[in-house]
């Protein structure tokens, strides 16, 4: 076992440490009580946390991953690289699609089309001051269409 989780280990025994590594917790929202209660459940050894929080994304957020939905404000096809300007009721957030597979699903994309956004929150290398999302953007890991 892992000594970073010996104290978990003695407050509840090390077979259950290791059905903590095993499961998968849900924490809907990470303002007041939930980012402490997230840091527990991280400190615990919980195996995979996964956060719902109906918010705007922000520097903040660096490293979490995300789900967007939204309307397709704007595409740019650079291409090695699409960037997707995401519209929702917090403002735009720009999204990054690098993988070739999900290029060529992106491919048939149009604007004001309405989509799912799974990916990983980023550092923006060149930061946009002008935008609420300007120092961060997403990083694609599975899209869905749900309408175009």
């Amino acid at each position: 076992m892992n000594e970073q989780f010996s104290r978990t280990a003695q407050l509840v025994g090390e077979e259950n440490v290791k059905k903590l590594f095993s499961k998968h917790v849900i924490v809907f929202g990470c303002g007041g009580v939930g980012g402490f209660v997230v840091e527990a459940l991280a400190r615990s050894g919980i195996g995979k946390i996964s956060l719902v929080d109906n918010d705007s994304i922000n520097i903040s957020n660096i490293n979490q991953e995300v789900k967007l939905s939204g309307w397709i404000q704007k595409i740019r096809n650079l291409g090695g690289m699409i960037f997707i300007d995401l519209r929702d009721q917090f403002g735009i957030t720009q999204i990054v699609i690098n993988e070739p597979q999900l290029q060529e699903q992106a491919k048939d994309f149009v604007t004001e089309c309405c989509v799912h956004i799974y990916g990983k929150v980023v550092e923006r290398s060149s930061k946009n001051p002008k935008m609420a999302t300007g120092e961060i953007e997403v990083v694609a890991n599975k899209l869905e269409v749900l309408g175009q």
